[in-house]
């Protein structure tokens, strides 16, 4: 699979940032946003606030992948006996 990296610029705390980060990630984030109820923006805002100065597009592909794989433990978490548990929705960009 190959993966496109694309130039985008957001507003974080009200100014514009750069970031260079693969589509994929990308529309993971506004997956999670929208289902956060929150915009994108925001929410790389908080990225950024909780990154404290590092990489925001390494601090973003962190926050993707550890929210999947949060997603994946709490499913496992549910399980009450011994059938495999329903797969996880998969993020529209492994479509």
């Amino acid at each position: 699979m190959t993966s496109l990296l694309s130039r985008r610029t957001v507003r974080v705390g009200g100014d514009s940032r750069d970031i260079t980060i693969e589509d994929q990630f990308w529309l993971s984030l506004e997956e999670i946003a929208a289902r956060q109820g929150t915009t994108t923006s925001q929410l790389v805002t908080r990225i950024d606030h909780d990154c404290r100065g590092e990489n925001l597009s390494s601090a973003i592909r962190v926050y993707v992948i550890d929210h999947f794989m949060t997603q994946a433990q709490d499913l496992d978490d549910e399980e009450v006996d011994d059938e495999p548990a329903p797969m996880p929705a998969r993020p529209r960009w492994l479509n």
